[in-house]
């Protein structure tokens, strides 16, 4: 009897042990999707920890860029509002807009819309900020290119409980940015072609040391632009032409339409420019546009595309646009369509 109590005593502090484990394993170790958190904090650009519930199942984004890597984390279907600008992938086409841009959003419609989370760029006022966020909305306010494009990558990534994702997204723009950086470390000062680069109207360039010129720059150009207060300066006609640029670089925007008539307008825009006429540049035909999008949010591609006008010799094996176009298959599971760089 004695035995038989001993052995049933034994069995029961088995189970004890056993159910008691099984808790402790519930509690502690990561659900399937990886995570049990209720709350993910993360940074925005200005500054200020902006806690969100999780899971995110409904975004509403005014800020252009946020879709497009939304979507590459294959979340696009978690946006139910989007800006005027977010058009890619096409499956945007059939999201409500709430806005142009955060500067004019429509704060009735995004409000009936339910969202968990609201992603704006700094053209949001305090005022319409306050009255998403009284409404129980967190707002994360970002700036979608360099030098916050990897930050943004990863703290979406964190949201939306897809770190493998964007870690995914993340090594493919260094990938390339390291293979650039390797082929043209080397590379004496003088063997760095000097670029004017004129972004959204003419003779309006970047300084040394801002985002434009730090991709130029990473591309293997020296720029003509000189030191000083202004972040785009207006430089003169006299300027860019005493400077002599080597290789002109034009970024095309929606306003200046998106088609291959376009970029040939506005190269031979440039070439036609009296101011213009004696600079190596335009007498070796070394004028190139490239669309906005791909020195943004697809900057591997941009740094591809530059580091190939600035270089043909040490990128002779590189095809940028095939490479968009594993990218856009790979991280969207769509066809690239349209003119990102002519010529």
């Amino acid at each position: 009897m004695k035995k038989t109590t001993v052995a049933v005593a034994a069995i029961i502090l088995v189970l004890i042990i056993v159910v008691s484990s099984y808790g402790v394993y519930r509690l502690y170790v990561p659900s399937e999707n990886g995570s049990q958190k209720e709350t993910v904090t993360v940074v925005d650009k200005t500054g200020v920890s902006v806690e969100v519930k999780v899971p995110v199942e409904r975004i509403v984004n005014i800020a252009p860029g946020a879709v497009e890597i939304i979507c590459a984390l294959g979340c696009g279907d978690k946006i139910v509002g989007r800006d005027t600008y977010s058009t890619f992938p096409p499956s945007m086409s059939e999201i409500p807009i709430v806005g142009e841009s955060s500067f004019s959003p429509n704060l009735e419609l995004l409000l009936e819309l339910k969202p968990d989370l609201v992603i704006a760029d700094e053209g949001l006022n305090a005022e319409n900020q306050k009255k998403i966020e009284d409404a129980g909305v967190p707002v994360i306010i970002e700036m979608f290119m360099e030098p916050r494009l990897k930050t943004c990558i990863s703290n979406l990534g964190l949201i939306l409980d897809a770190e493998e994702k964007a870690n995914e997204f993340i090594d493919f723009y260094e990938y390339y940015e390291n293979l650039v950086s390797e082929r043209i470390k080397d590379l004496a000062s003088t063997e760095k072609p000097s670029f004017y680069f004129e972004w959204y109207m003419p003779w309006y360039s970047t300084r040394p040391g801002d985002s434009w010129d730090e991709l130029l720059v990473a591309a293997g150009g020296t720029n003509i632009a000189p030191e000083g207060p202004i972040s785009d300066p207006q430089l003169s006609p006299e300027f860019v032409a005493e400077q002599n640029p080597e290789v002109i670089v034009r970024m095309l925007t929606r306003m200046d339409g998106e088609d291959m008539a376009a970029f040939q307008a506005l190269k031979d825009e440039i070439l036609n420019r009296p101011a213009l006429s004696e600079t190596t540049a335009v007498k070796e035909g070394s004028v190139f546009v490239i669309k906005n999008t791909v020195l943004v949010l697809r900057r591997p591609i941009g740094l591809l595309y530059l580091a190939k006008w600035f270089h043909p010799s040490l990128f002779e094996d590189i095809d940028p646009t095939a490479i968009h176009e594993q990218m856009i298959q790979k991280f969207f599971g769509v066809e690239l369509d349209g003119v990102y760089a002519y010529p």
